[in-house]
């Protein structure tokens, strides 16, 4: 499972259950390669302790933000573990998140929107041999304009939550039939 992003001075790439940052002019790494779980140390939970891939990493241009998820499907309830860069910097501070799931969330697919990040997933039960259904854009971390990224309250290593700001509203466009 390799991916990598490319942002306007870094590469991030993860494979399996690892993490590396990367200079996009040198080559040269910068960070890592670290276990992916590292980004929630301190967080809690299935995603601080297990590590356990299938990831995803995504540049988002218009927040310059980085988004870097994997699955945790050791222990249940299984969770899908979404960091978010709270600056343009990869290797610096992240907002994270834990979304749980009765069944077995596999091949996660991600995008991003000017209004929210959205997932996608095959979704199997808990022993993973039965496929259930497709579940799209189900889990939304929503954002704002470039700078201040919107974002529902992040959860503290203590599991209290705080506020990230000003919400926004955003036009929706409708299909029109002729």
């Amino acid at each position: 499972d390799t991916n990598a992003a490319v942002g306007p001075t870094h590469v991030v790439e993860t494979v399996n259950t690892d993490l590396a940052v990367f200079n996009k002019t040198t080559g040269a790494i910068v960070f890592g390669p670290v276990p992916i779980n590292t980004l929630w140390s301190g967080f809690g939970g299935g995603c601080q302790v297990d590590n356990d891939g299938d990831p995803i990493v995504t540049y988002d241009r218009l927040a310059d933000r980085w988004i870097i998820s994997q699955f945790q499907v050791t222990t249940t309830p299984f969770q899908q573990c979404v960091a978010v860069s709270q600056t343009p910097d990869p290797t610096g501070a992240y907002f994270r998140y834990a979304f749980n799931y009765s069944g077995f969330p596999d091949y996660p697919k991600m995008g991003v929107w000017p209004d929210a990040y959205y997932i996608s997933y095959n979704m199997f039960n808990n022993a993973g041999t039965s496929f259930q259904r497709r579940r799209s854009r189900e889990r939304r971390v929503r954002r704002r304009r470039p700078v201040d990224v919107e974002l529902p309250a992040p959860r503290s290593p203590t599991g209290s939550s705080t506020s990230t700001g000003r919400r926004r509203r955003t036009r929706r466009s409708r299909d029109r039939r002729l």
